[in-house]
């Protein structure tokens, strides 16, 4: 079906950072066939199969999330004001061995569809159990690159820090991880993409992160991992390889042109030279990582040439929050209120993103050819307007809240604020009695919310 959005603030995010006062967009089936001066469009395309007059909204490329744990929105509200290292033990490990395939298939369907209402249209997914977030692809319709979170040292080897690797376990990732990058890629009419993802250099061997890199390359996957996140790491490969983190990535494979590495806040010059050097893409999630009061310098590597793409990461799925946070986070770690605006900020959620997945021809930007995913914000909502300046508007004053209407291929999947494809009160009941059961059977087996520590648990029956 073709689609004309018409007489829009259209934020094209094309080289020439190009912006229509009045303009609209013309899609045809899964791509956009043109985008300009509305009056010029509606002439050109005079019969359109559905027409959305998006006057007083402003659209944009749909947005990008680099880095994403959809299954991890259960966390919400429970670790915010913990250390990294006393949720990670204490509770993100410990939960991860706890939840069901079916809470988990749960949260994540709940994860996409607050990322659809904020404005997203693809994602990329590291998960423990990826093959039950995957299916929920196909019920939002959300477009993402997903992959198996590989680990061959069990969690309680890097609490009594033996790091000791499991054989078995590794078989067992590996397997499944090369499995998963086979038998998804290509579903969900294309918008499944599947990566090659290990966890980290703390949590996998030298063999298991070898033989994922020679996967990769057999498949002409994507690698994902998290690198530069704590002092954790270094611990790790100096006591076994006597080897920084991030010069232990490089010589088994985790860093270059074709990989994703997420966080880098925990880095020196030696690392970002490495960075440089390799063409390493970056994903930046600086919402959580200020919050756990870590910022990573995003307008230095910026301007080393580095390609940087934003993330939500946990629990987080407000993107124009993550938005606002690269830039005020960036201000202050440099004290230069110029450090990153607004311009800088939609190309790392947008094109950044899709130049790290290697699909910058397809998304990230409104321009002939591309893929119709396409995002409209109400400027007329309160909180937003006036309307002085759409991108700055957009970028300092939006919430997921002002999104109008969200299309990934040309399908809309947010219409006037309602979802075409999910029962938003259904998923929601559903995501709500699957984080209750896994809570309640957390707080049974350790009588605290937290696996380290003994504090009042909470009132679950």
């Amino acid at each position: 079906m073709s689609i004309l959005i018409k007489n829009a603030t259209v934020v094209t995010n094309d080289k020439k950072k190009t912006i229509y006062a009045l303009g609209a967009v013309f899609i045809d089936g899964k791509k956009i066939k043109d985008v300009g001066p509305s009056k010029e469009i509606e002439a050109r395309y005079p019969k359109p199969g559905r027409v959305i007059d998006a006057a007083g909204k402003v659209v944009i490329p749909g947005l990008i999330s680099l880095h994403t744990h959809a299954g991890w929105t259960c966390f919400r509200g429970m670790v915010e004001d913990r250390t990294l290292y006393d949720a990670a033990v204490g509770t993100y490990n410990p939960m991860n061995a706890l939840m069901s395939h079916d809470e988990r298939r749960r949260m994540g369907l709940y994860t996409y569809m607050e990322l659809l209402r904020s404005g997203v249209t693809t994602v990329v997914e590291m998960e423990e159990d990826i093959e039950a977030v995957a299916p929920a692809v196909k019920t939002s319709g959300i477009r993402s690159a997903m992959g198996l979170m590989a680990v061959d040292v069990p969690a309680e080897s890097l609490i009594d820090r033996t790091y000791k690797v499991d054989p078995a376990l590794r078989k067992d990732q590996n397997e499944r991880s090369i499995r998963f990058a086979k038998d998804w890629h290509g579903e969900s009419d294309g918008r499944i993409t599947t990566l090659i993802a290990p966890r980290g250099v703390a949590n996998c061997s030298e063999e298991q992160l070898t033989e994922l890199r020679k996967a990769a390359d057999k498949l002409g996957r994507r690698i994902a991992i998290h690198l530069g996140w704590g002092k954790l790491e270094n611990e790790v490969t100096g006591k076994k390889y006597n080897k920084k983190a991030f010069q232990y990535a490089h010589d088994v494979g985790m860093m270059g042109e074709d990989v994703i590495t997420t966080h880098c806040y925990v880095a020196d010059e030696d690392d970002f030279d490495l960075l440089v050097k390799t063409k390493t893409h970056i994903g930046h999630c600086p919402q959580v990582n200020a919050m756990r009061g870590q910022i990573a310098p995003i307008a230095d590597l910026r301007s080393r040439g580095l390609n940087v793409g934003l993330g939500t990461d946990n629990y987080f799925s407000d993107f124009f929050e993550v938005m606002r946070s690269a830039a005020t986070v960036a201000r202050v770690k440099t004290a230069n209120p110029m450090a990153l605006v607004s311009e800088d900020v939609l190309d790392m959620a947008t094109m950044g993103a899709a130049r790290a997945l290697g699909m910058e021809n397809e998304l990230g930007s409104l321009e002939k050819g591309k893929r119709a995913d396409v995002t409209i914000v109400d400027a007329g909502m309160t909180g937003l307007g006036p309307l002085n300046n759409p991108l700055s508007n957009l970028i300092w004053h939006a919430t997921m809240h002002h999104v109008h209407t969200v299309l990934v291929d040309g399908e809309v999947l947010l219409d006037a604020g309602k979802f075409t494809k999910l029962d938003e009160k259904k998923v929601q009941a559903e995501t709500k009695d699957a984080n209750h059961s896994a809570w309640a059977r957390f707080v049974q087996k350790y009588d605290s919310t937290c696996a380290t520590t003994k504090i009042a648990p909470l009132a679950y029956s």
